[in-house]
Order: C-alpha cells, then sequence, then structure tokens
C-alpha cells in the first residue's frame, strides 16, 4: 500500500511558480538532482496534471540522448520513462505514451484506490493537483 506524497519545489519566500507559469527560478545542480532521483526513484507512480505532465514529457523522455547529459539526468530519462504515470485532464489524449494513463477527472476515490494498490508511494505533482488532493484530504505525507 503506498501513500500520496506531494513532492514540491517552493521557494523560502513561498513562491511555487511565477504567474505565468515560469520555474526558470529553479536551480537543480548535480548534487541537488542527485537527491531528487533517490527520493523519487523508491516511487511507484506519479500523479500529475496535463500541463505539468507536458512539461515534463517536453525533456525527460530523450534527455539521456543528449551525450553531455550528466549522470542524474540520464538516470532520470530512464525513471521517467519507465514510471506509471497518471495524468488528469479532459483534454489530453489517451495514447498510453511512456507508461501514462489519462484519468478523465479528478475522483478522490479512484485517487486512493491507485495509492493503495501501489506497492511504493505515489508522487502528487502540478500545482492544479496538489490542490485538489490537500482539498480532498488525500495527502499522507508532504514534502517540500
Amino acid at each position: 500500500m503506498g501513500k500520496l506524497v506531494v513532492f514540491a519545489g517552493v521557494s523560502v519566500d513561498g513562491v511555487f511558480e511565477a504567474p505565468d507559469g515560469d520555474i526558470s527560478w529553479h536551480r537543480v545542480d548535480e548534487p541537488v538532482h542527485e537527491h531528487f532521483n533517490e527520493v523519487l526513484f523508491a516511487s511507484a507512480a506519479v500523479l500529475g496534471g496535463r500541463v505539468n505532465h507536458e512539461m515534463m514529457n517536453e525533456y525527460w523522455p530523450t534527455a539521456d540522448e543528449d551525450p553531455d547529459a550528466p549522470p542524474a539526468v540520464r538516470e532520470f530519462a530512464e525513471f521517467w520513462r519507465k514510471v506509471k504515470k497518471y495524468v488528469v485532464t479532459r483534454t489530453m489524449a489517451d495514447t498510453g505514451e511512456w507508461n501514462t494513463t489519462v484519468l478523465r477527472s479528478f475522483d478522490p476515490a479512484e485517487i486512493r484506490a491507485i495509492a493503495d494498490a501501489a506497492d511504493g508511494d505515489v508522487i502528487v505533482g502540478g500545482g492544479e493537483i496538489i490542490d485538489l488532493a490537500r482539498r480532498a484530504d488525500l495527502v499522507d505525507e508532504w514534502r517540500i
């Protein structure tokens, strides 16, 4: 049985993302990325929204094809391709690409069932999905 775990980067002054969705303030160097990998690789699945998923899919599935990519980036690219991903969206096509399952609505019972059936934590990401999980009292652990 897994837990629903929010794993989010937030600045000291409480910024999750800029009003236009900009997250360029994030500075993830190799040691920080190695830590993220250590934490995330133990999880069974990732739950997020369409915007977060599309942003991740623009880079991560092929990030390890760059010969200059550092080891932590290459390792995370492999993880991203393999990890089970659940995306809450009404608009994105359900292609199954990169081990992705589309959920057409945020159904708290369905989300809890996904976590309960998981062999590890389900990482919750993306501002809107984090807020929905918080409002539904589904978050088992916060890692900020």
